[in-house]
């Protein structure tokens, strides 16, 4: 058990469309709640992606689909089995869906101690699992900055893994911080999660030198 001391998050939207980003403040919330420990299974039960509209495609499986170009599925068209896809933060061409990985720009560690942790079972599991597709598709292989999650090589999940934008960011450019520092805002404003103080800190250091 332990506390941290937090920062709501309110978002207003800047500039419209491509590179426009949001714009936040964060007044400090009065009582520090006491979180539990964080345990992977409330959000992942089984320690694996679910298949929430059960079309036997599970989470992984439909962000392969949304975000790769040319992708074959199995005979059952459940499993896909090839494609092109590109590390969202390096650029890098992948082409063996084995050695895709899918981060989450906010991990679980991170929303859970942003207020998730109070969550009931279904809205962790949707969390864990949130993917949204890009309103054009022909905008693909990009997805839009309200999405949780994005294709990425084995190397660079495991450079990110589950640390939050406190500790890591991408090493490819300005560019992609700033787009990963706007992801990272809209997904926890889109989830109602909070900030707490070191982040929103760093959070605004970022985004002092974006466009």
């Amino acid at each position: 058990m332990h506390t941290i001391k937090y920062f709501t998050l309110g978002i207003v939207l800047g500039a419209i469309i491509g590179a426009s980003l949001w714009a936040w403040r964060g007044p400090t919330i009065s009582n520090t709640p006491t979180i539990p420990a964080f345990e992977k299974s409330a959000y992942l039960p089984g320690d694996t992606w679910a298949d929430l509209d059960g079309d036997c495609q599970d989470t992984r499986m439909e962000v392969l689909l949304a975000l790769g170009l040319d992708v074959e599925l199995d005979a059952d068209e459940c499993v896909v089995i090839s494609g092109a896809w590109r590390d969202i933060f390096t650029g890098e061409p992948l082409n063996d869906p084995a050695k895709v990985a899918i981060v989450r720009i906010v991990p679980l560690i991170a929303a859970h101690e942003s207020g998730a942790w109070a969550w009931d079972a279904s809205r962790k599991q949707a969390f864990a699992n949130s993917f949204e597709r890009a309103a054009n598709m022909s905008l693909r292989p990009k997805p839009p900055s309200t999405s949780n999650l994005a294709t990425v090589s084995l190397a660079t999940s495991q450079a990110k893994g589950e640390r939050p934008i406190t500790d890591w960011t991408p090493s490819e450019g300005q560019s992609k911080i700033c787009a990963y520092t706007e992801s990272w805002i809209t997904v926890k404003a889109k989830w109602g999660l909070a900030m707490k103080e070191e982040e929103r800190k760093k959070v605004a250091a970022l985004l002092s030198v974006c466009p």
